[in-house]
């Protein structure tokens, strides 16, 4: 099924809440203005490319990449390094704190918002099926410390499914904490459960409950990098 659409110029606050309260996240078309998105995704594509992860015969922006290489872990010094060079950059706290987003938040959250809650930049390579993201909620991996994380999810670029956008079974968070594997290796989810994705254009946002059940699409292009980045938020405390 397809993502429901949120309209917040012409929804109140209370809608929008009640809509994110209900199905565990909102879909926003054309929140951020793509000239930001499209700096920052060249900021990203650079670092990758310095890391030597794109293929150097093609045009930057078109985020190609080197073949052979597989979706780094957590623990790979190419994934830390993009990390450390463009959250470092005054472009990504732009992103991480732009009105628009925040603006939406407290009006779902129903308050201030407390923002570096956690953030990672994503590449997601071709042909790496086995380092795609699997089934879980994000709460299963907060502890403590980040307990009540809402998710931005942004493509930085435009992302339909066939290049490994995110998908969420919608109503998923009202069910409470699933048992989940070992390291990342998610949750199992029945046979027959229904999924809700879309195509994403550059611009659009999900945000999502932290007991939201999520995962990513194989990336099937033959060539290309999804370039995404999660930002998370949580209420700030009375």
């Amino acid at each position: 099924m397809e993502f429901l659409t949120a309209d917040p110029e012409r929804l109140p606050s209370n809608a929008l809440r009640a809509q994110a309260e209900d199905l565990g996240y909102l879909f926003v078309r054309e929140l951020l203005p793509v000239e930001d998105l499209r700096m920052l995704r060249r900021i990203l594509l650079q670092q990758a490319a310095d890391l030597d992860l794109l293929n150097p015969e093609s045009e930057l922006m078109e985020g190609i990449a080197r073949p052979g290489l597989q979706t780094p872990s957590y623990d790979d010094p190419c994934f830390v390094a993009l990390q450390v060079g463009v959250q470092s950059r005054r472009e990504f706290d732009a992103l991480r704190e732009h009105p628009a987003l925040i603006t939406l938040l407290e009006r779902c959250l129903g308050g201030p918002i407390q923002s570096r809650c956690g953030e990672v930049c994503r590449l997601a390579f071709p042909a790496s099926e086995a380092h795609t993201t699997r089934p879980h909620q994000d709460q299963a991996y907060y502890h403590q410390a980040g307990s009540g994380s809402w998710t931005a999810w942004i493509p930085l670029g435009d992302c339909p499914g066939s290049l490994g956008a995110l998908r969420l079974i919608p109503g998923s968070h009202l069910a409470g904490l699933r048992p989940h594997g070992p390291g990342v290796s998610g949750m199992a989810v029945p046979e027959g459960t229904e999924w809700a994705g879309s195509d994403f254009r550059l611009g659009d946002v999900l945000l999502f409950h932290p007991l939201t059940i999520h995962a990513a699409q194989h990336n099937r292009d033959p060539r290309r990098l999804r370039v995404s980045v999660d930002c998370r938020y949580r209420k700030k405390a009375d």
